[in-house]
């Protein structure tokens, strides 16, 4: 579990590269918004995203020593301390990606799912796996029922409203979201499905039989996210690591290590 988390976090660290988006790529731009949040604000106080930011060579060390230990706990993932490491550069950098960007940003997946692998005991990974798995869950069936609660599910016009963003019209994506922002009532549909995806995640609080269907429903939702509304993808796509079936994946690995064992030993 840790290989494969870790190592998609390794594409995304890659994805985050080739867009310009890493600490020492942002050529100092100033914090302009800490918003109202304790924990920004206690890192402002202590000057660490000023430090971090402020210097060409503190940024290529805070890159470097994030790349690094995820790097070194994919390799090593009993080495827990590269782990530690690795989530505290992370929630470092989204601070400080917030805050430079000028926007609170609610990237949470890459965030909280790494957080189990600081236990060893088996019991303990496994209470806080299925704590941060409840946790997410309660945080799209909250998303879904306040939609429908402020009464965005059945106004027409709200999505057509949301997708006045940026973008290129000349585009086939570009193409698409003006057909689809000028048909508010075709453009609610894929407001009301998204509500309808964040909502039944609730059947997860009951059952884990349908994980799979949930992750999927995420999949599709998160995917759709980026389509429509141009909402990063790699970053919240974490959140469907808590549904996937890892025991039925352990199992097959598993059976395709002891065949190609059991062939070498034939041959």
């Amino acid at each position: 579990m840790a290989r494969v988390i870790y190592g998609w976090i390794l594409i995304m660290l890659c994805y985050f590269y080739l867009h310009n988006s890493l600490v020492h790529q942002w050529h100092q731009p100033p914090l302009i918004l800490p918003e109202a949040d304790n924990v920004y604000w206690l890192l402002h106080i202590l000057y660490i995203p000023q430090f971090i930011v402020g210097s060409k060579i503190t940024a290529c060390v805070f890159d470097g020593i994030m790349i690094g230990s995820t790097l070194l706990f994919f390799i090593f993932p009993r080495q827990i301390i590269f782990c530690a490491i690795s989530i505290v550069c992370f929630w470092l950098f989204q601070i400080m990606f917030g805050t430079t960007a000028g926007h609170h940003y609610a990237h949470v997946g890459y965030l909280i799912v790494p957080i189990p692998f600081l236990f060893l005991n088996k019991e303990r990974f496994s209470l806080t796996w299925q704590l941060i798995r409840y946790w997410i869950l309660f945080l799209f069936v909250c998303a879904g029922l306040y939609k429908f609660y402020y009464g965005g599910f059945f106004h027409t016009v709200n999505m057509s409203s949301l997708m006045r963003t940026y973008f290129d019209e000349q585009s086939f994506r570009g193409q698409m979201l003006i057909y689809i922002s000028a048909h508010p009532a075709f453009a609610q549909i894929f407001y009301q499905i998204a509500t309808i995806l964040e909502t039944i995640c609730i059947v997860g609080f009951f059952t884990r039989r349908f994980d799979i269907w949930l992750a999927i429903g995420l999949l599709l939702f998160n995917l759709g996210n980026l389509f429509i509304m141009g909402i990063p993808f790699w970053e919240n796509s974490f959140v469907i690591c808590v549904l996937l079936p890892w025991n039925r994946i352990y199992q097959y690995f598993e059976q395709i290590i002891k065949a190609r064992s059991l062939l070498r030993l034939n041959a």
